[in-house]
């Protein structure tokens, strides 16, 4: 055997070492990029998610509020089909209810007539509570 020949030998064992020494630091690299790659793609997957709540929660808004208008208009159409009496007959009818402002005088004097009424009640009961409170 040579020198040159356990030269090389030793020279190339060393050329092993080394290699598996870069194929450690390759591994730690390719293994710390795959985390990365995973925690950017949970990232996008969370705001992907986050964005799929949001549209399902306008999708939503939206169909009560079309359900909301649909019942208004559902609600005056059948009014207006099932109503019993035309809009004139309607309002001489609550007129006739509520009074059409002619009657503001009378219904003063009602009230006042009332209101005395109700003081002079009160009047007796107090007297009333007054005797049974003196008597006992």
């Amino acid at each position: 055997m040579e020198l040159s020949d356990i030269f090389g030998k030793k020279k190339s064992q060393h050329r092993s070492f080394t290699s598996y020494k870069d194929i450690g630091l390759l591994t730690t690299a390719l293994l710390t990029l795959n985390k990365a790659i995973r925690a950017k793609l949970n990232e996008q997957q969370y705001f992907s998610f986050q964005r799929q709540q949001k549209r399902k929660k306008q999708q939503d808004l939206l169909l009560i509020l079309a359900g909301l208008i649909g019942g208004l208009i559902a609600g005056a159409v059948s009014a207006l089909l099932i109503a019993p009496e035309s809009g004139s007959e309607f309002r001489g009818r609550l007129s006739g209810l509520f009074g059409n402002g002619h009657d503001e005088d009378s219904a003063i004097e009602q009230a006042s007539e009332k209101a005395e009424e109700l003081a002079e009640t009160a009047k007796q009961k107090a007297e009333r509570a007054e005797r049974n409170i003196s008597e006992n």
